[in-house]
């Protein structure tokens, strides 16, 4: 089973709108359970989101407000909905979630036998960190008393966690540090959720290899810095071993209107439009 955790503020809302029909549309035969909806804003933004978005997935969706678990959150919702993702992940009893922003668009049919290899490990790569994050893994190796230099999957999203595993980070940070992790993580700042979730994993097992086996399938993201190479990206987009695209609010608005124009096609030509 594989539940889906998906984290939205407003002005995402539309592309939530869209991630929503592209599960539907491209999840049928992935065994999928939950599909846990969580809002990183204003609590009144939940009365927005239409369940119905997700067609035939539509008893399976669970909208939740951050506040359910935490009454407290700092002013940077780039680290707020990381910790959103990992507590919503707590709460799924599959044997998987799936870990999208709302900006994720599900552009190819997912099967469990191609995204999963025979040991259950996931078709992802195992890659070092970018040298920005370099003080983020310091953290996380710190915390958990280990030297890992190892990140699993894309660097982004789609990224796949294991829930018990979550639930036992939960527990390590409250243990070690006498702290949620909402308030251990929101004061950290630097760190990322799959900084800390590979560096819990790699403790464990000792080896991001036993969970995640290698490149097979990549997500396409078109981020604020990569508007050049916007016409590179989108031929990734359309080759058949991507299974996601997104294109970062920031970087929308400097694209070309025949690459809007040429982005909202391929939408359309996968059902998304």
């Amino acid at each position: 089973m594989i539940d889906i955790v998906t984290v939205v503020f407003e002005q995402e809302l539309d592309l939530l709108r869209q991630q929503a029909k592209s599960i539907d549309l491209y999840c049928q035969d992935f065994n999928i359970g939950q599909i846990f909806v969580v809002v990183n804003d204003r609590i009144e933004l939940t009365n927005s989101i239409d369940k119905t978005w997700w067609g035939s997935m539509a008893d399976r969706v669970q909208i939740i407000h951050r506040d359910y678990w935490h009454p407290s959150w700092i002013d940077n919702g780039w680290v707020t909905q990381q910790v959103c993702k990992l507590l919503a992940c707590s709460m799924s009893q599959a044997d998987w979630c799936m870990i999208l922003d709302a900006k994720t668009i599900i552009v190819n049919h997912l099967l469990i036998d191609q995204m999963f290899d025979q040991h259950n490990r996931v078709y992802f790569d195992i890659h070092p960190p970018q040298p920005v994050f370099l003080p983020s893994v310091d953290i996380a190796n710190q915390l958990l008393g280990v030297e890992n230099k190892q990140l699993a999957g894309p660097g982004g999203v789609p990224f796949f966690m294991e829930p018990f595993q979550v639930r036992g980070l939960l527990d390590y940070v409250l243990e070690n540090t006498g702290k949620k992790l909402a308030d251990w993580f929101q004061e950290k700042g630097m760190i990322t959720e799959f900084i800390l979730y590979s560096t819990w994993i790699f403790k464990q097992t000792g080896d991001l290899n036993s969970r995640y086996c290698g490149f097979k399938f990549i997500p396409v993201h078109v981020c604020h810095s990569q508007v050049e190479v916007f016409d590179n990206q989108f031929e990734k987009m359309q080759k058949p071993n991507c299974i996601s695209v997104s294109i970062h609010r920031n970087a929308w608005p400097r694209l070309s209107d025949d690459q809007k124009q040429k982005y909202n096609m391929f939408l359309k030509q996968k059902g998304i439009g």
